[in-house]
């Protein structure tokens, strides 16, 4: 877990760092410094987490972490961390026009203004992974049949079938 999280904040600070140099804003640089490290944390957990028996077979056990495990894990992190970044951007403004009217916040605002921010961007996260997660999913279960001879599957038939 703190390799994780280590990945996650040493990738947010480098990315930052060289987003802002890029000249862009304040909040665009969050949400991309928190993207990057949101694939750069699945990367490091995926690779702790997945059984060392692939680790074992070179580039072949490589392959099959990456398509197996990081690929299915990483888009969802990427979007969560963005929009977490987001969100909190967004209720921290909300807590300075607060404050600018007398409201102090205290250490319970903030994890609560953490907490909405954590389960707005697993929402958000779930919305735009799942259907691609589906997608996945079928394409790696199921197959069609042309002429009694089993094909395997396309995204765009796979899509079609759903549909």
């Amino acid at each position: 877990m703190s390799k994780t999280l280590t990945t996650l904040e040493v990738t947010k600070s480098s990315v930052g760092t060289a987003t802002v140099s890029l000249g862009f804003s304040d909040t665009t640089t969050t949400a991309i410094a928190n993207a990057v490290a949101g694939f750069g944390s699945a990367m490091a957990a995926q690779l702790d987490w997945t059984p060392n028996q692939l680790m074992l077979n070179g580039l072949d056990g490589l392959r099959k972490i990456l398509h197996a495990e990081i690929l299915t894990y990483a888009p969802s992190n990427v979007v969560r961390w963005a929009s977490y970044s987001l969100h909190t951007s967004s209720f921290g403004v909300v807590l300075v026009v607060l404050c600018s009217g007398g409201f102090i916040p205290g250490s319970k605002t903030l994890v609560a203004v953490q907490g909405l921010s954590a389960t707005m961007a697993s929402g958000v996260s779930a919305l735009i992974t799942m259907p691609l997660e589906t997608i996945t999913a079928r394409l790696q279960v199921l197959d069609r049949k042309e002429n009694v001879v089993r094909k395997p599957s396309n995204v765009l038939q796979t899509v079609r079938n759903l549909v």
